[in-house]
C-alpha cells in the first residue's frame, strides 16, 4: 500500500510538477546568443554573499512536501531514492545548491548499487558543484559518473550533456563536442536535443569547421523549436555560409536583409551587433561603430547584448582608435549592463579603474586652461564667464575640452559631436549629461523595465526627492535673475574664482600643473597603456605649448628614446638636441654611457648599505665613529642623494658628545649645504627652534643631547610626560610649561628631550558593542566597511618580514617630526607571517591621512631603505585596522581599498 500510495500519489505528481516546472524555464530563460549556451541551465547563478539563495515558488514548496511525506508517512515503500532526488531538484532550482548537494551525495552514496539511481544522483551533484564553481569537486563526482556509465547497458543522455558541460567550463570547448553528440543520440526529450544541436553549431563554428556547424544550424531551423532560437540559428547560419562560400562582403547585406521580415524587428539589436562584429572583423572601424551604437539604441531589453555592445567600443577605442577618454565610458556602461557572472566582469572592472586614472589628468588641464582663460579677461567679465564653465556643473564634460586641447594625441575626434556638446545646454541634447546620467540611474535603481510605475518594486522611503525643472545658476545660461543661485552655489564659484592666477607667480603655478599632467599622460600612455604614438603626441604639444618648461631634457630624451625603432632621423635629432641643449643633464649622461643607470643603481644601492651600516653604529652609541664615517661618506659622495641624512646623523652624534654650540654648528652647516632637502632640513629647523627657545637650559649641560632611545632617536620635545616618564628621565630631566591636554591612549612616552617611544600604550580593554560582534559575525563575507572614523593611520606595507625595518622607521620620524611638528604624530610595527605594517597616526579623519600620504610619497624612497617594489602605501581606519590584525585579513583589505579608495 505505501509503494502504491508513494508512486502515484506523490512521486507521479511530484514529477509531473518539476517536467512542467523545467520546460517553463527553458521557455522564458534570458540566453545571451552571442555566447557559448550551456547546455543544462539554471535559474539563478550562486552568490557567495548569500549562501542560501531560498526563492520562494509554490511550486517547487510543494514538490519538496510531497518528497518529505513519503520520507516521513512512507518509509517502508521503494520510492526514498526518489524522494530525496526530487527534494534535491527542488532545492537546486530555488537556489539553495549546498542542500541539493547534500541530497544528491547521500542518494549517490546509499544507493551506489542501484545504477540508474546513482547515475541520476551523480549527474546532479556534478551540475550543483559546476553551479557554485567547486570544479574540483566535480571532476571527481564525473569521474564516479563515467565509470557508473560504463557499466550501464543504456546511457541516459543528461548525463553525457554534463560531461560536456564540464569540458566547456574548463576552457575545453573541443572535448565537449563527442559528449553533446552521444547526448543527442540518446536523448528522447526534443527541447534537449535542439538546443545541443544549437550548441554543437556554436562549438564547430569556433572551430571553423563550417560545414558541421551549418548542418546542426539547419537542424535547429528544421525542427519546431520556440522563435528565439530559430532566429539566432538563422543569424549564425549567415555567417557560417558567408566562410563557406567566400562571400565575406555580402555578409551586412544578408544580415540587414532579415529586418525587412516584420517577426525579426524584435532582434533588430542583435542583426546590429552582428553586423558591428563583422565590421570590426574587416577593420572598418566607423561602420563597426556605428552599428554597436545602433544595436544599443534597439537593446531596450536585452542588458547582456548592450554590455557587450559597449565593451566591444571600449576595446575598439583602445586598441584601434586610440580614445582612452571614449573608452572609460565604455567600460562604465559595460559594467553597468552585464551581468556580475559575466566571464571577465572583473578585468573589464581593472581596466575602466585605470582609466580613470587619465580622465582625472584631462579633468586637471581643461580646469586649468579654463581658469587661465578667465584670467585673460576683464575682472567684470569673469564672474559672468565662470558661471558658463560647464565644468562646475557636470565634471564630466570635460573630456570635450580635453579632447580639443589634446587633439594631436587622439586619432580620431568626432568633431559634429563635440561642437553639439559643447553649444547644448539642453540635457537630452547634451551626449554626456546623457550618458553619465544612466550610468548613474543603473547604480541606484538597476536595470528597469521603460513602463509605467517603474519605481513601485522598491519600498517608498522618507527622503523628500523633490524634482526641480529650472536651470542650474551655474550652467551655460545666464542667470536673468529669475534663479537665485544658492549657497553651496555661491561658494563654488567664490572658490573658483579664487583660483583664477591673476598674477605671474600663479599663473606659473597653473602652467606647471598643466606640464605635470601631461607628463603623467605621457607616461601612462607609453608605459601601462603601451600607446608610444599617444605618448609622443603629448611630449610633442608639450614642447610646442611650453617650450620653457622645467622638464626639456626628459621630454626630448623620451622622443628620442620612443623615435628609435620608429622615426630614426627624428630620434636623432633629440639625441643631438640633448647633448647640445642640456648636456649636463643625466639624460645626455646616459646617452653618452648606457649602463650609468645600472651604474648608479649599483653606486645607491652601495651607499644605502653605508647608510644602514652606519645607523648600526648610531644604535650601539659609538658616537666618535658615527662621525667620523659620516665625513668620509661625505667626502667621497658629497651629491649622493642621501648626503642629508649622513650629515644629520654625524650631527646627532656631534650633539650627544658635545655642547650646544657645536650641534647648532652642525645644524647651520645642513642648512647650508642642502638647503632644498625636504627632509632634513624642516625637522632641522624645528631642532634649532626648540633650542633656541631653550637655551639656557641646553646651555648649563655638558653634552648637548642626554639620554638615548636605541629604537627612535629624536630630541625634539613636545609635551610633558606622565610621572613615570619624568622619574626615568631622574634629574636630567627639563621642566617645561604644560602643554594642551592629550588623549591618554595615543600620548607617546618622552624622555628629557622628547624621545618619543615605538612601543604603543597599553589601551583598556572594554567589552565589545553589538556592531563590532556583528561585524566578527559576518567577517567572512564583509569584514570591512567605510562607516566613519575618528581614527586614522597611513600604512607602509613591507611585503618581507624578514628585513630589518629601523632604518626606514628612523626616516618615517624625521618626516613626520620635520613636516608636522607638535602633532604628536607616531609610528609603529606590526607583523604578520609575510609582511610588516609600520603605521603612522593618529589622524582625525580619512582626508588628514590621505594628505599625510600625497605629503610623504613623494620622498618614499629615500625614506625607505629597500626596493621601491617591497613596500606598498594605503590609508585605513582604527576600526579596520583592528579586524587586520585579529583576523591577518591584509589581501583583503587591499583589495577593499582598492575598490573603494
Amino acid at each position: 500500500m505505501q509503494n502504491l500510495t508513494a508512486r502515484y500519489n506523490y512521486i507521479y505528481n511530484a514529477n509531473i510538477i518539476l517536467q512542467d516546472y523545467v520546460s517553463e524555464l527553458y521557455s522564458s530563460f534570458p540566453n545571451n546568443y552571442n555566447e557559448l549556451l550551456p547546455p543544462h541551465i539554471s535559474p539563478q547563478q550562486f552568490d557567495p554573499a548569500n549562501l542560501t539563495l531560498n526563492t520562494p515558488d509554490k511550486l517547487l514548496d510543494e514538490i519538496i512536501n510531497k518528497s518529505r511525506t513519503i520520507i516521513k508517512d512512507k518509509s517502508l515503500s521503494n520510492y526514498l531514492d526518489d524522494a530525496y532526488l526530487l527534494m534535491g531538484k527542488a532545492e537546486f532550482y530555488k537556489g539553495n545548491f549546498f542542500l541539493a548537494a547534500e541530497y544528491f551525495d547521500y542518494v549517490a552514496r546509499t544507493y551506489a548499487q542501484d545504477g540508474p539511481t546513482a547515475i541520476d544522483a551523480l549527474d546532479w551533484q556534478a551540475r550543483t558543484q559546476m553551479q557554485i564553481n567547486e570544479l574540483k569537486s566535480a571532476a571527481i563526482t564525473l569521474d564516479s559518473l563515467s565509470a557508473q556509465l560504463a557499466r550501464a547497458k543504456k546511457k541516459p543522455a543528461e548525463p553525457l550533456a554534463t560531461l560536456g558541460q564540464m569540458a566547456i567550463q574548463l576552457g575545453q570547448p573541443k572535448d565537449a563536442i563527442p559528449y553533446l553528440e552521444a547526448a543527442i543520440a540518446e536523448s528522447k526529450l526534443k527541447r534537449n536535443t535542439i538546443r545541443w544541436h544549437f550548441i554543437l553549431g556554436q562549438l564547430y563554428q569556433a572551430q571553423q569547421n563550417y560545414e558541421q556547424a551549418a548542418l546542426h544550424y539547419k537542424k535547429v531551423q528544421s525542427s519546431n523549436t520556440g522563435f528565439e532560437l530559430y532566429f539566432n540559428a538563422r543569424l549564425n547560419l549567415v555567417e557560417v555560409n558567408a566562410a563557406l562560400n567566400g562571400n565575406r562582403l555580402g555578409r551586412a547585406e544578408q544580415l540587414l536583409s532579415l529586418l525587412k521580415d516584420e517577426k525579426n524587428q524584435e532582434f533588430s539589436d542583435q542583426i546590429y551587433y552582428k553586423i558591428g562584429e563583422y565590421y570590426q572583423q574587416q577593420q572598418n572601424h566607423t561602420q563597426a561603430v556605428d552599428y554597436y551604437h545602433k544595436a544599443i539604441a534597439a537593446a531596450t531589453t536585452n542588458t547582456t547584448l548592450k554590455g557587450l555592445a559597449n565593451l566591444n567600443l571600449a576595446e575598439l577605442s583602445v586598441a584601434s582608435l586610440r580614445d582612452y577618454l571614449q573608452a572609460k565610458k565604455y567600460y562604465d556602461h559595460a559594467l553597468a549592463s552585464l551581468p556580475k557572472d559575466y566571464p571577465g566582469y572583473e578585468l573589464i572592472q581593472k581596466k575602466s579603474q585605470s582609466l580613470d586614472y587619465l580622465s582625472s589628468r584631462y579633468e586637471v588641464i581643461a580646469t586649468e586652461d579654463s581658469l587661465q582663460l578667465l584670467a585673460s579677461l576683464p575682472e567684470a567679465e569673469r564672474a559672468f564667464r565662470a558661471r558658463q564653465m560647464r565644468f562646475l556643473v557636470d565634471t564630466a564634460n570635460t573630456t570635450a575640452s580635453a579632447n580639443a586641447s589634446n587633439a594631436a594625441a587622439n586619432a580620431t575626434v568626432n568633431a559634429s559631436t563635440g561642437a553639439a556638446q559643447q553649444t547644448s545646454t539642453f540635457y537630452f541634447q547634451n551626449q554626456n549629461a546623457m550618458e553619465r546620467g544612466y550610468v548613474d540611474f543603473i547604480k541606484r535603481w538597476g536595470n528597469r523595465k521603460l513602463e509605467d510605475n517603474w519605481r513601485l518594486s522598491i519600498r517608498a522611503t522618507t527622503t523628500n526627492t523633490q524634482q526641480t525643472l529650472s536651470l542650474d545658476p551655474l550652467s551655460l545660461q545666464p542667470n536673468d535673475g529669475n534663479i537665485q543661485p544658492s549657497n553651496s552655489d555661491s561658494l563654488q564659484l567664490a572658490t573658483f574664482l579664487a583660483a583664477v592666477p591673476v598674477n605671474p607667480q600663479m599663473m606659473r603655478a597653473s602652467n606647471e600643473t598643466i606640464v605635470n599632467a601631461y607628463l603623467e599622460l605621457a607616461s601612462f600612455y607609453e608605459q601601462e597603456l603601451k600607446a608610444s604614438q599617444e605618448a609622443a603626441a603629448i611630449y610633442e604639444l608639450l614642447l610646442q605649448k611650453y617650450p620653457d618648461n622645467s622638464h626639456l631634457a626628459a621630454i626630448k630624451y623620451s622622443l628620442y628614446l620612443i623615435y628609435l625603432g620608429q622615426a630614426p632621423e627624428r630620434s636623432a635629432q633629440y639625441r643631438q638636441n640633448v647633448l647640445t641643449n642640456h648636456a649636463s643633464s643625466i639624460y645626455a649622461q646616459i646617452i653618452l654611457n648606457p649602463n650609468l643607470k645600472l651604474d648608479q643603481n649599483l653606486q645607491e644601492l652601495e651607499i644605502s648599505n653605508a647608510y644602514n651600516a652606519l645607523f648600526e653604529v648610531y644604535l650601539e652609541k659609538d658616537f666618535s665613529k658615527v662621525i667620523t664615517l659620516a665625513n668620509q661618506m661625505l667626502r667621497s659622495h658629497p651629491q649622493a642623494k642621501m648626503a642629508a641624512q649622513f650629515a644629520y646623523l654625524k650631527a646627532i652624534a656631534v650633539g650627544r658628545t658635545k655642547q650646544v654650540d657645536s650641534l647648532l654648528g652642525q645644524f647651520q652647516e645642513i642648512k647650508a649645504r642642502f638647503p632644498n632637502d625636504n627632509l632634513i632640513v624642516p625637522l632641522v629647523n624645528d631642532h634649532v627652534n626648540y633650542i633656541n627657545a631653550n637655551l639656557a637650559i641646553f646651555r648649563k649641560r655638558s653634552i648637548a643631547l642626554i639620554d638615548f632611545d636605541p629604537n627612535e632617536p629624536r630630541f625634539l620635545a613636545q609635551r610633558p610626560t606622565d610621572n613615570r616618564s619624568k622619574a626615568a628621565q631622574g634629574s636630567a630631566a627639563v621642566s617645561l610649561p604644560p602643554g594642551p591636554p592629550v588623549n591618554e591612549a595615543v600620548k607617546p612616552a618622552t624622555t628629557a628631550l622628547g624621545n618619543q617611544a615605538t612601543t604603543p600604550p597599553q589601551q583598556a580593554k572594554t567589552a565589545p558593542t553589538v556592531a563590532q560582534q556583528a561585524a566578527q559575525l559576518s567577517l567572512n563575507t564583509a569584514p570591512f566597511s567605510k562607516v566613519a572614523s575618528s581614527t586614522w593611520y597611513f600604512v607602509v606595507d613591507v611585503e618581507d618580514a624578514s628585513i630589518r625595518l629601523s632604518t626606514s622607521r628612523f626616516g618615517i620620524g624625521q618626516f613626520s617630526r620635520g613636516n608636522y611638528p607638535g602633532s604628536d604624530l607616531r609610528h609603529q610595527l606590526v607583523e604578520f607571517d609575510n609582511d610588516q605594517l609600520i603605521y603612522v597616526g593618529n589622524f582625525s579623519n580619512f582626508e588628514a591621512a590621505k594628505a599625510f600620504q600625497e605629503r610623504i610619497t613623494p620622498q618614499m624612497n629615500r625614506i625607505m631603505r629597500i626596493r621601491p617594489t617591497l613596500f606598498n602605501t594605503f590609508i585605513i581606519s582604527k576600526e579596520n585596522f583592528d579586524i587586520i590584525k585579529s583576523k591577518s585579513l591584509l589581501n583583503e583589505y587591499l583589495e577593499f581599498y582598492k575598490n573603494n579608495y
